[in-house]
């Protein structure tokens, strides 16, 4: 079942998803267990296409460019640690595919985006955490 929800405006949901990041990658015992969260990605992803899909609806196709230019990981490298520490815990990590162990690093980086170099940094990332 779908659950809609409006805001008064562009501002609250701007605050709540800005909110939510913060919260996610601020490195808290209380936002843990969201880093890997599918449900808190999944969230994330669809609160940033809202922002975008209103701003183009809106007519400000450099606003709703700038939120996605934002939030791509190649360009805001500040949660790699914290991406980097936090991806072994899953309890198949050793076990998974590469594709699966990228689409796990996807889940902890979003709403962060991987472009082209957004995926070659996720393969540095996976070969610090393979190489002993």
């Amino acid at each position: 079942m779908t659950v809609n929800m409006q805001f008064e405006d562009i501002q609250e949901l701007e605050a709540a998803f800005r909110a939510n990041v913060l919260f996610k990658f601020g490195g808290s015992e209380d936002a843990d267990v969201f880093l890997g969260s599918p449900v808190m990605s999944q969230a994330l992803n669809r609160m940033l296409d809202a922002i975008q899909a209103y701003w183009l609806e809106s007519g400000n196709s450099r606003r709703a460019e700038g939120w996605r230019d934002l939030y791509v990981l190649s360009k805001d490298k500040r949660h790699v640690d914290l991406i980097t520490s936090y991806a072994p815990r899953h309890p198949k990590w050793a076990s998974m595919t590469r594709r699966e162990q990228l689409d796990w690093l996807q889940v902890i980086a979003s709403p962060y985006r991987v472009d082209e170099a957004g995926a070659a940094f996720f393969e540095q990332i996976l070969a610090k955490l393979t190489d002993p």
